[in-house]
């Protein structure tokens, strides 16, 4: 039986573009690069989906590294003689910066929670905007090893009830019901895209 391993939390842009690429396929989703690539090359019979290049920041480091891979030109190489691409999928990425709607007429933001990928993504609007605030990224790292879902940035905002906190949030998990949107499209670069492989192991 086939298995489709992607990366991140439920919402995530990885998610998002697993369920593109395998519309009618059970997405099971994992915390780390490297838990879904020993997955893939030990199983012949998996699919991996991963994050590999962003349009802002570049080729991902993990990403890089495990494959020993190259994209130059919009061609993905993968050179780590132990899997197959099988497809490309990008997907526009947008970030808004988010508060609780409940304090909305209250806001002195102190504190924003972002993932570090999605802070290298929108780096300078926040310090043009807010250049003394306290950035709360490193809460996402296990051990030495960077959880990057977007999705656990947003929850932190129930997990830390503040009317000074607001989040990075990507656009399509800023529900208008439950937050105020401070402001859209936060990110530097407006068409900015991330490209996933999804990849299989070497027979």
């Amino acid at each position: 039986m086939e298995k489709y391993y992607s990366f991140g939390d439920k919402g995530s842009y990885s998610e998002m573009a697993s369920k593109k690429l395998f519309p009618d396929k059970e997405i099971i989703l994992l915390p780390s690069f490297q838990e879904i690539y020993d997955k893939v090359i030990e199983d012949k019979n998996s699919v991996g989906i991963l994050p590999f290049y962003n349009t802002t920041t570049g080729l991902v480091p993990s990403f890089k590294e495990l494959f020993n891979a190259e994209f130059n030109d919009g061609t993905l190489e993968l050179k780590d003689d132990l899997s197959t691409l099988v497809d490309i999928y990008y997907l526009d990425i947008t970030f808004d910066l988010i508060h609780l709607k409940k304090y909305e007429n209250e806001m002195n933001i102190e504190k924003i929670f972002s993932n570090p990928v999605a802070y290298k993504q929108c780096t300078n609007y926040i310090l043009n905007n807010f250049p003394n605030i306290d950035i709360s990224k490193d809460y996402l790292i296990k051990g030495k090893e960077f959880n990057f879902c977007n999705p656990k940035a947003v929850n932190e905002l129930f997990n830390h009830i503040n009317n000074n906190y607001a989040s990075i949030s990507p656009s399509h998990l800023s529900d208008e019901a439950k937050f105020d949107i401070i402001e859209r499209n936060i990110n530097d670069q407006k068409d900015n895209k991330t490209y996933f492989a999804a990849f299989l192991g070497k027979s």
